[in-house]
């Protein structure tokens, strides 16, 4: 079969990869759609990380291995003691492999069971043309979902897992620090759990329309506004009973414990890169509670249902879809990710952070059948966007620029329009 594996440091190949075999308790599936996590973008650039170069003790698999933890699919095949599943199934994967037997598994802590084997980091996962995975991580699609929406129940299911966390309250007032996938799905699982108010506090002007799309309440831009007189404002002088931190940084954090109330609750979902600090008087003096959330654990027949019936959206949040066998993807990631730290203006970027709607909301579509326009039509253009330039802030430095207007000629109109709000609503 056809997959991208992940060889090491920046070393994806698009290549021929052998079929996972089966074993008890397994299906086969025929990979339909699989979503781009940062956590892979992430694994790629400057890992491995997650994926061992020596074989992991539960599964036995290392390097070279198949990324993609996100990710739905037809059932073609079913293993011995699978009753459950039937070939012609179409399935949400849950990427937590546990044991099942452990305490952790006993008490539904999935995610913390010691022999857990994580689809796409210790087990070959959804970038490749065909999955085997255990039936018990596999949950059937309702009739109104649809593959690309079931590969993005794994996010919104760290959302939900979140929102459980925080012991949310029916009628509560709520802030999302980060305007990015995970908080965008926190915005609506806070929503679908009784929030009578949701404002959204975001850097980037460009995620208004998504989030007052999705539900909030406000949309607060950092950059331009006092977040906190604006919260204050808002509640009649009163700060919001939860806050979800879903940036993993200093400000972030900072930002949501100054607009969350005495007594009130704040929820560390963001992935923290490197130690911070901040002060513990403030949550001490104002008896503020910090909750943590990693993953999840058994979200997914829930938020399948919320999506089935129409409480929680998916497709607002897939951007973009392109082929598997277009992993220079990857490449073009990591190329905006390493000019956005060089001393450049933010205007010189701004056009191709816009391009990749910030990285964590760009989706990979493993229909390898489906048409490819918009993929060959980026790919060649992308080329080409690395040839132009742009005038630096720092003299004869120059830094490389986005041809938008050849962007604009070629793509759809759909697309075109997507240019100029910062993501797009996929073609297909």
């Amino acid at each position: 079969m056809k997959a991208l594996v992940f060889h090491g440091n920046k070393d994806l190949r698009y290549e021929d990869f052998p079929e996972p075999k089966m074993t008890t308790g397994d299906v086969r599936l025929r990979v339909k759609s699989s979503g781009l996590c940062h956590t892979d973008f992430n694994e790629y650039v400057n890992g491995p990380f997650h994926v061992s170069a020596t074989p992991h003790h539960r599964t036995g698999r290392s390097t070279p291995l198949v990324l993609g933890h996100e990710f739905s699919g037809e059932v073609v095949e079913v293993g011995a003691d699978v009753n459950r599943l039937r070939a012609g199934d179409r399935v949400a994967v849950n990427a937590v492999d546990c044991c099942r037997q452990c305490e952790f598994c006993r008490r539904g802590l999935l995610i913390h069971c010691p022999a857990a084997a994580t689809i796409g980091f210790s087990r070959d996962g959804g970038y490749a043309e065909y999955a085997v995975v255990p039936a018990d991580c596999c949950h059937a699609l309702r009739p109104n979902v649809s593959y690309r929406a079931a590969a993005v129940v794994e996010p919104l299911s760290v959302a939900l897992h979140s929102v459980r966390r925080a012991r949310f309250e029916v009628g509560s007032r709520a802030a999302v620090v980060g305007g990015g996938t995970i908080g965008l799905c926190t915005l609506q699982v806070l929503r679908a759990c009784g929030s009578v108010d949701v404002c959204v506090i975001e850097k980037s002007a460009a995620k208004r329309r998504f989030a007052e799309e999705l539900g909030a309440s406000e949309f607060i831009h950092s950059e331009s506004s006092d977040v906190q007189k604006a919260v204050l404002e808002r509640n009649g002088g009163m700060r919001v009973d939860f806050a979800f931190e879903c940036v993993g940084s200093e400000t972030g954090l900072q930002t949501a414990l100054a607009v969350t109330r005495p007594g009130g609750t704040v929820c560390l979902s963001g992935i923290i890169p490197h130690p911070m600090e901040f002060n513990w008087n403030d949550v001490l003096s104002k008896e503020k509670t910090i909750a943590t959330t990693d993953a999840y654990n058994d979200e997914f027949p829930v938020v399948i249902a919320m999506l089935n019936d129409g409480r929680l959206r998916a497709e607002p949040l897939v951007t973009q879809t392109f082929p598997l066998k277009d992993a220079f993807f990857f490449d073009a990631l990591r190329g905006i990710r390493a000019h956005q730290h060089q001393d450049a203006r933010r205007d010189e970027f701004i056009a191709r952070d816009r391009f990749m709607g910030r990285w964590r909301c760009v989706f990979v579509a493993c229909l390898l059948n489906s048409g490819t326009r918009n993929s060959l039509a980026a790919r060649k253009l992308w080329d080409r966007s690395w040839a132009t330039h742009v005038p630096s802030s720092r003299g004869n430095c120059r830094t490389p620029g986005l041809d938008i207007a050849a962007w604009k000629r070629q793509m759809n109109p759909r697309l075109a329009v997507w240019l100029s709000t910062g993501a797009v609503a996929s073609g297909k």
